[in-house]
């Protein structure tokens, strides 16, 4: 999706365009993609967000899942609306939702929580037409989730379009944000819809991440999005933070907490290289002891992930883990790497995808 800010500064604007044009204005949602996407059958699978909103992303994969576990909870809240509405969904193609997280790296909170934690954007038929929004929210409404703020819908008229170009060319430079405390209200105001109520518009912070204007010209959508310069600024200092000492010391303590755990219980591994990573992957598959054992079944499905996943429970991991873990959830972390890493190295292939466990499922009739 481009940036309002460089695409009026770009070859390729035209004011009689977005002058003329149908367009939709919704609120930006600061959260994790989520594709519910229909097969011929009204079969659903969960599917990463594309690049294109109107094509099927990559499925979800047990690893994808597992590193993100905003996933699991997100597609075990659906599975029963699902199941129980399967006929109601006649015709839809895709929905793209927005799981909604008040946490890292997410820097929008609500002062309500979200209903759901999920949010329906918008849709695509089988005949590949957009979903009205009217029926966004019915779709919402059967799921028991939120549905996007619409800010306006129809033609913007010249003047208004003037006033956005202006506006954005004044405060929306993505490259040279500051601070613009007014910035929902003035987009609000010059849209007209001061007036629109809505608990996702209500933050604790008082900004919103943006807008997302969607341009229908002839056959073709053009998706321009407008960040709050807030958000932006916040995004950035998240940013710089991540990238600090943090991240090293992180990964330091990763390192001795699987050190340790190899010699605690005299693990061997044959020695391939100087990195404990890459002894531990090219060992994985070959070594007899438990802590293969615990992270996976060959070829079936990952035991200790489900632990991980489902309960924060430390007593609902094997044995030999629960006296690392305590108050202290690094070995967690460690544990997360660890089976990232492999699950990388070996193409996930002991990680079937999700569609494929009757568990995360709907029960698709």
């Amino acid at each position: 999706m481009k940036h309002f800010f460089d695409y009026i500064n770009s070859n390729k604007f035209s004011l009689e365009n977005i002058s003329e044009a149908h367009v939709t204005v919704t609120l930006k949602i600061d959260g994790t993609a989520l594709q519910l996407c229909f097969d011929k059958d009204k079969k659903v699978s969960f599917h990463k967000r594309s690049s294109d909103v109107t094509k099927e992303g990559p499925i979800i994969q047990r690893m994808d899942a597992f590193n993100n576990p905003a996933y699991f909870d997100a597609m075990n809240s659906l599975r029963k609306p699902l199941s129980t509405n399967n006929d109601k969904f006649n015709g839809v193609k895709i929905l793209n939702t927005e799981i909604l997280l008040d946490s890292n790296p997410h820097i929008i909170s609500y002062s309500k929580k979200p209903k759901g934690g999920l949010c329906v954007l918008g849709g695509v038929t089988v005949n590949g037409g957009s979903i009205d929004h009217q029926m966004i929210d019915e779709y919402a409404r059967i799921l028991g989730v939120e549905s996007v703020p619409v800010f306006f819908n129809g033609t913007l008229g010249e003047s208004v379009a003037n006033k956005i170009v202006e506006y954005v060319n004044t405060h929306c430079d993505p490259k040279n944000p500051h601070e613009v405390p007014s910035f929902k209200e003035d987009i609000m105001r010059i849209l007209g819809c001061e007036n629109l109520s809505s608990d996702l518009l209500d933050t604790e912070n008082g900004y919103i991440e943006g807008f997302v204007f969607d341009f229908q010209i002839g056959d073709e959508h053009l998706l321009l999005k407008i960040d709050c310069p807030s958000f932006v600024l916040d995004f950035k200092k998240n940013k710089e933070k991540e990238d600090n000492e943090t991240i090293k010391k992180e990964t330091e303590s990763v390192l001795e907490k699987i050190k340790e755990y190899i010699v605690s219980n005299k693990i061997r591994f044959k020695k391939y290289s100087n990195d404990v990573f890459e002894n531990l992957l090219m060992n994985f598959i070959k070594t007899d002891q438990g802590f293969k054992d615990c992270l996976y079944e060959e070829g079936h499905r990952c035991k200790l992930c489900e632990r991980l996943i489902y309960s924060k429970n430390p007593n609902v991991l094997p044995l030999k883990f629960r006296r690392d873990i305590g108050k202290d959830d690094r070995i967690l972390y460690s544990l997360r790497m660890f089976t990232w890493l492999f699950g990388k190295k070996n193409n996930g292939e002991n990680f079937p995808v999700l569609k494929d466990l009757s568990l995360m499922m709907p029960n698709n009739k």
